[in-house]
């Protein structure tokens, strides 16, 4: 095996190390001669470190090698992946700035940072670095920069507190996006209306409600809304036509009434095949048995009656709403495959029977369509 290994090029075994941690690659200069320069051409860095949080001498080491392992690297061989994972909140800034730094002065094209800092400031050269295509970063907070710059950026995922013009900032300047995640956006008081711009090439999207203007996401195939609150959509957002969404998934804070705002959003997807409600509080559903507001809306959607084919309600409870919810999709979704309930783990075995023995009575305008319950 080891012969086998041998007879490979250079740059086949550099892009075999490219997918094992940093340390471990390095520890392959042992093996010949011809492996111990091998590890400075491998076009990845990859460091983790989870234990050493109240370990001075560990962390120090740590922040020894990571620097060590960077600067030792062939700087005229591209950098295609960066990544650290770690636990530490007391990292000097000034060796970060340089890591990522030296990082973009290698043509990276991929970094993924999740560390424990209190706040992450990015270097100019690196929000400025043509060579970047995905970029991953989990913190508490980032600040510090004004203006962004990455032609090549296809992947942003953001789960850090930052300001909603930094979102903006960052939106702007990444003209040829596919796929966002933002988790944590800091509202200000000032107004920020007509700072975004749409994102035609975007195929995926996953927000906290009102962080993105949903026309920013006019192009998405998936989209996942988190945080929905009872306040009507339409006051909050200005919802374009979706032509080509397929699949959407919505959190709830809480049962308040969820329906009016999704069939306001429903009405601009035309193409929807798969919908998704997820109850982030199911403490505060109401009483089974007591009836909510419910109306029917005054047309069918178009999805529903042509194209949806699966409808997921989790952390099912039963209320009168949600019962008349599932039941109008049951009786108008003409294609529909499969519809799933998945109830609250703490909910009483003769409870959940009830609510299977509800819906199973439904009657299904699809004769397809399968009731599963989870």
């Amino acid at each position: 095996m080891g012969n086998r290994i041998n007879i490979l090029p250079d740059d086949v075994l550099c892009h075999i190390l490219s997918f094992v941690p940093t340390e471990e690659v390095v520890a392959t200069s042992v093996l010949s001669k011809r492996w111990k320069p091998l590890w400075r051409s491998v076009p990845a860095l990859d460091f983790t470190c989870w234990n050493y949080s109240s370990n001075d001498k560990a962390r120090f080491r740590f922040v020894q090698s990571v620097s060590t392992f960077i600067l030792s690297r062939d700087l005229n061989q591209p950098l295609k992946r960066f990544r650290i994972r770690c636990c530490s909140s007391v990292f000097d800034s000034a060796f970060f700035n340089a890591w990522l730094t030296t990082a973009a002065q290698s043509r990276v094209e991929h970094i993924d940072l999740c560390m424990d800092l209190k706040i992450i400031v990015l270097p100019s050269i690196l929000l400025n670095c043509s060579t970047l295509v995905v970029l991953k970063l989990t913190c508490q907070e980032m600040s510090g920069f004004s203006s962004v710059h990455l032609p090549s950026l296809k992947i942003l995922h953001l789960v850090v507190f930052l300001e909603r013009t930094h979102l903006a900032a960052f939106l702007c300047g990444t003209p040829n996006l596919e796929d966002l995640v933002t988790k944590c956006v800091r509202f200000s008081h000032y107004e920020t209306k007509g700072i975004f711009r749409r994102l035609p090439k975007l195929l995926r999207a996953v927000i906290v409600k009102d962080a993105v203007p949903l026309d920013v996401l006019y192009n998405v195939h998936f989209l996942r809304i988190e945080k929905m609150d009872d306040k009507h959509i339409e006051d909050q957002l200005q919802i374009p036509m979706f032509h080509n969404l397929t699949q959407i998934e919505l959190c709830y804070f809480d049962y308040a009434h969820y329906w009016i705002d999704l069939f306001e959003i429903l009405e601009y997807c035309p193409k929807l095949q798969n919908l998704s409600i997820y109850m982030e509080c199911p403490e505060n559903a109401p009483e089974r048995g007591v009836k909510e507001d419910w109306s029917c809306p005054p047309r069918v959607p178009k999805c529903i009656s042509f194209h949806l084919i699966s409808c997921c309600l989790n952390k099912y409870s039963g209320t009168f709403g949600e019962f008349e919810f599932a039941k109008y999709i049951l009786q108008n979704a003409r294609v529909l495959r499969d519809m799933t309930i998945s109830t609250c783990e703490d909910e009483e075995e003769k409870e959940k029977l009830e609510m299977i023995k509800e819906l199973s009575l439904c009657i299904r305008i699809s004769s397809t369509c399968k009731l599963s319950f989870n």
